[in-house]
Formats: C-alpha cells, structure tokens, sequence
C-alpha cells in the first residue's frame, strides 16, 4: 500500500489509470473520465498518477463562474506551461499557422479571431502536435463546470483519435450535474466512442480509512480511531483528513466537528436557496432520513412553502447536500452536516411539530 495519505485505498485505480497513460505513450491513445464526489481524491489520483507517468502533463482547470461564461477557459490553462518551457524548435514547429489561437493564448501576439467553429480544429491541431513531440497527458479538472466551447474541444478531440501518444483525463464530481446539464449528453455520446473509459471512485471502507489515518499521523494503523472517524466521515478521505489534522494524539479526539471541516460541509449548503436551506435544517432536526409527507407537514409551519419541498429537495440533491435513503426518504449525503445544522437552529419548535404532526 502507498504512503501517500491521498491514494490510500486506490490501488485498483493508480494502476488502471497507469496502464492508459503508458499505453497512450506507446500510441494507443485514450480518453478517460474519472467521477466521484467531492472529496473522494479524483484530483488527487490524477495529478499523482500522471506526475510518475512520464509523460507531458497540460493541466486546464474548470472554475464554477456565477453569470459569467468564458469559453474555452481550461483548454485555454493547458498550454501555457508548455509555452514557457519548450524549446525555441519545437515551438516554431509546433505553432506554425496557428496565429489566429491568440484570442485563446495571447503569448502569441497573432490575429484573433471569436469564431468558435474555427478555434476548435486549430486546439486539437495544437494537442496533437504537442503529443507528437513528446507523448503528452491533458487533464481538465471539475468537467462539470466545464464551458460547452471546451466540452466540443474534448469531443473533437478524442473523435480524431487513432494513434496519437495522446491521453486525455478529466475529473467530475458526482454533485452539480442536475437534469439538463450538458454533461449528461456529453458523456453519453463519448460513451460510444473506441478510446473513451470511465473510473469511479467510491468513498473508503474502513480498513483503508485506517491506512490513511495511519498515513497521515505517520503511526501504526489503529482501527478503534478509525471507527470513530468513520461515523463521521463516511468514508471520505477529504474529511477524514479534515477531521484528524492536527490531531495530537488519538485520545485528543475533538469532541466537537473542527472549524476547517465544517466549513467544508457548509460551502455547498450556501449555495442552496434560502428555502431549501431552511428545509435542509428542518430535515437535520428529524435525526433521520424523513418520508417527504411528514417533511413536508412540518416544513410548511416552519417557513417553507408545503408546494416547494419537491423543488428544494431536488435543489439539495442536486447540489450535493442530500441523497435519497434506500426506502426513497430524502437525508443528509454527508450525515455530519446534519450534526452541523442541527447545532445552529433552535429546534425545540421544530421538534413540537414533529411530534404533532406525528401523533
């Protein structure tokens, strides 16, 4: 097993990804998506596996914009470390007629041009030249906030794979791809493309919650701490992390959730509407996961409209903060946030109407 803290667990899929990457540098290119929650380490895995690869790592990074939408943003990232470090050859080679990319790399100080039908072939003509120097991996990380001008870029992309020393990886949270997003399409019409594969990564059993807690305070494994911190953690590396950092020793368990994790479970609550914050903190009240006919009896006296509870419930799901139980009745994804919410709302009121309401 690996020391890295962040891969604990992950053999199965370093390897999986490893075997791609080195086929891809012997001219069997791929194109592999890899999806999970937030916190779960796709980012991680990807940017350890591609580092030992040997190969040229262009790296784009998808940013959740709020209004705003700038096309081509992470295909746009990728290049630029390339630029600054290739030698003066190879980039004369590389970007011979492609002046018309500096609306997308002003480094290049060419024309411009906004035509989107005419930047695409121009960026897979870039990626393929860069592969066919020096056998390259592009990454593009959070897929799901991906613009639909780098969405085309990727499909055209990999359509045009044959024996390019060529892979393409991106991460996808499982959260923020709601009914309509473009991702959905996407995927499903690279699913049936030769070279496209996905890998999902799920959360940690306890025996490599274990590994890497032991990783992470550099101590023998001690699964009574790993117990505990998988109650609350849920098996997410990300918050196992958050949960035992800076932990003095085992006995020094905090007793209340640490300022750091819990501002981690809060920031997608804070993205939700305020009435499906409001539910989301009924709902923590009930301490279970909750049929949405009492939710929606008690919500209505609480300040939620009884007609919008559907609504808010797929707001939260979507946005990552609930799940459906295995009998259909909504609760918390993480179950600490739950904890967290339950500790800022006065719930005795909450409480009374669902004792009410039940009887």
């Amino acid at each position: 097993m690996t020391a890295d803290p962040g891969l604990a667990g992950r053999t199965a899929e370093v390897e999986h990804l490893g075997r791609a990457l080195q086929a891809a540098a012997s001219g069997v290119p791929c194109a592999l998506v890899a999806h999970c929650e937030a916190g779960v380490g796709k980012t991680h895995l990807v940017r350890e596996t591609c580092r030992v690869s040997g190969l040229r790592v262009l790296w784009g990074s998808c940013v959740r914009f709020g209004s705003a939408s700038v096309p081509f943003a992470p295909i746009a990232g990728a290049p630029r470390d390339w630029l600054d470090q290739a030698e003066p050859t190879e980039r004369d080679q590389v970007l011979a007629g492609l002046d018309d990319l500096s609306s997308l790399l002003p480094q290049l100080g060419g024309a411009e041009t906004s035509d989107t039908g005419r930047l695409i072939p121009l960026v897979d003509l870039l990626l393929n030249r860069i592969a066919a120097a020096t056998p390259t991996v592009l990454v593009v990380d959070d897929l799901q906030w991906a613009d639909m001008a780098s969405l085309d870029v990727l499909a055209y992309l990999i359509a045009g794979f044959r024996d390019q020393r060529l892979a393409v990886v991106t991460t996808c949270r499982d959260e923020d791809r709601g009914e309509g997003h473009p991702l959905h399409g996407w995927l499903a019409d690279l699913r049936r493309m030769p070279f496209f594969e996905e890998l999902r990564l799920k959360r940690l059993d306890l025996e490599d919650t274990g590994t890497q807690i032991a990783n992470l305070l550099h101590r023998p494994k001690d699964l009574e701490l790993a117990a505990r911190v998988q109650e609350l953690s849920d098996g997410n590396p990300y918050l196992t992390e958050l949960l035992i950092r800076d932990l003095p020793s085992p006995q020094a368990f905090p007793a209340t959730v640490p300022d750091a994790l819990r501002e981690t479970l809060l920031s997608t609550w804070h993205r939700l509407s305020d009435e499906s914050r409001q539910l989301t903190r009924i709902l923590a009240v009930s301490g279970r996961p909750t049929p949405v006919a009492l939710l929606r009896r008690v919500a209505a006296e609480h300040g939620v409209d009884a007609n919008r509870v559907t609504g808010c419930l797929v707001e939260a799901e979507v946005g990552g903060v609930i799940q459906s139980a295995p009998d259909g009745s909504p609760w918390f994804r993480h179950p600490l946030l739950a904890e967290v919410l339950y500790d800022d709302v006065w719930a005795a009121p909450i409480h009374a109407t669902y004792v009410r309401v039940l009887e």
